[in-house]
């Protein structure tokens, strides 16, 4: 069961860095539960956006209904889902340090 408590260990790790996390967190949120609140926030993004189709919102709905604790954890997620993609689109955005371009071009 998803609660507060477990999607704020997720936010955390910005949703990236399970591996890193603390024994302390992964015996609150397991593997299991991480893959689930990962899937949901893709499903929330995708409606957020407008392209999901109505069946597959109604599913989403179920599954957060069955995997949540509260309406309070659905919130939680939903308003997590925002901040998690505004970040990680701000990362997205920083250019590459030069040195990296050089590898790169080396490289590739």
């Amino acid at each position: 069961m998803i609660t507060i408590e477990k999607l704020k260990i997720f936010e955390k790790y910005n949703g990236l860095d399970f591996d890193r996390a603390s024994v302390k967190d992964l015996k609150i949120l397991d593997y299991s539960e991480y893959m689930l609140t990962d899937r949901l926030i893709q499903d929330i993004r995708l409606i957020q956006k407008g392209i999901a189709a109505t069946t597959y919102e109604e599913q989403t709905n179920v599954l957060l209904e069955e995997s949540c604790d509260s309406i309070e954890t659905i919130n939680y997620l939903k308003d997590m889902t925002v901040r998690i993609t505004k970040l990680n689109n701000s990362l997205k955005k920083e250019p590459r340090p030069s040195f990296l371009n050089s590898i790169i071009k080396k490289f590739f």
